[in-house]
């Protein structure tokens, strides 16, 4: 009853739902009640009007750490001519360790992911990129991943949500976009607001070694974040994320934010 309370009547105040929409669920209808402070419940009988079905789902998995893919709660949707397979947990649909860019050669710029006809398993985290302090990680590390409280139907524009675009800390030498990373945007996709998501890119010598007279430039790492940004734009909104309503921000490793900028 709490967790339909909260829901409901968060919907009500985001505008989505008036305050007084019922809900179809089994042998009647239920509303979050005038003031939300309250569950309504009344039997249906006869014909009624055409309702909204409620719909739940039984996992308890609410955190990053411990939400796993399983067979009943895995999802397909197509973009770019691709099919991404995700999962649910009791937050969002998640989509993790989604290749962004093409595997670069080392120090060189990213380019865009362009394959096609691909099924690309979206159920587990993404490689770390190679930083000094981890014993894990590997060059091929180009992953982002995303939490989202909806998935349009193909092809529809229709109610998307703004996105958050987070960018890890770490000077440059160390961190990531994974589950332990304290970006993690499922909580805010609970609410039905926002579409996050979180980045890998290249660090320190391998991200952003430059020696002048040389092809060497630098700021690869850079250039991967920007080939993030670029894949958002082109792919988000069938991950029900709205492309012109993108904003930045650079997270540190305990989660604190910096530095937003809104495209």
């Amino acid at each position: 009853s709490n967790d339909f309370l909260h829901s409901l009547s968060y919907l009500s105040f985001a505008g989505y739902q008036d305050h007084s929409q019922q809900y179809q669920i089994e042998g009647g209808a239920v509303t979050a009640g005038e003031g939300a402070h309250k569950l309504n419940f009344a039997q249906v009988k006869g014909n009624h009007k055409k309702l909204p079905v409620l719909c739940t789902q039984s996992s308890s998995a609410n955190t990053a750490v411990t939400s796993n893919a399983t067979a009943s709660n895995q999802l397909t949707i197509s973009s770019s001519g691709n099919s991404y397979v995700g999962f649910r947990n009791q937050k969002s649909f998640r989509f993790n360790g989604i290749p962004y860019a093409n595997p670069p050669a080392r120090f060189e710029y990213s380019t865009l992911y362009n394959k096609t006809g691909e099924t690309i398993p979206a159920t587990e985290y993404g490689s770390d990129c190679v930083q000094i302090y981890r014993t894990t990680g590997g060059e091929q590390c180009l992953f982002l991943n995303i939490q989202t409280p909806y998935l349009p139907k193909a092809g529809s524009k229709k109610d998307l949500r703004p996105v958050l675009f987070s960018i890890h800390g770490g000077g440059f030498t160390g961190g990531d976009g994974g589950a332990t990373s304290g970006q993690d945007s499922g909580n805010f996709a609970s609410r039905e607001d926002i579409v996050g998501v979180e980045i890998n890119y290249r660090l320190s010598t391998l991200g952003f070694l430059a020696i002048p007279g040389t092809d060497i430039k630098g700021n690869f790492g850079i250039g991967d974040q920007v080939t993030a940004l670029e894949w958002v734009k082109k792919n988000i909104a069938q991950f029900g994320g709205d492309p012109d309503r993108v904003t930045i921000v650079s997270t540190f490793p305990l989660g604190r934010s910096e530095y937003p900028l809104t495209l």
